[in-house]
């Protein structure tokens, strides 16, 4: 999958959207939950990623059936990392 791919899905009635970074915001293998935020911390969506790959099941009241752009992923214990999905 080429980096910044984005394929959304209805999947039993959440709206989830798996993305392809361009680089792992992360080392090592585990799987990481987490809190996927607008620059200005309004949560868009709840996150979990392993290695390059991020699937997100985005928050209710969030319009966009796909998101672009850049926002912040908080990950407990670990510092929050830009993230710029296309």
């Amino acid at each position: 999958m080429p980096s910044g791919l984005v394929v959304t899905v209805a999947w039993s009635g959440k709206r989830v959207q798996i993305a392809t970074l361009g680089k792992a915001p992360f080392k090592g293998r585990a799987t990481r939950k987490g809190r996927l935020t607008t620059r200005k911390g309004k949560l868009v969506a709840r996150a979990s990623i392993r290695g390059r790959k991020l699937t997100l099941t985005l928050a209710p009241g969030v319009k966009a059936a796909r998101l672009k752009g850049t926002y912040m992923l908080k990950v407990s214990g670990r510092k929050a990392v830009k993230v710029r999905l296309r």
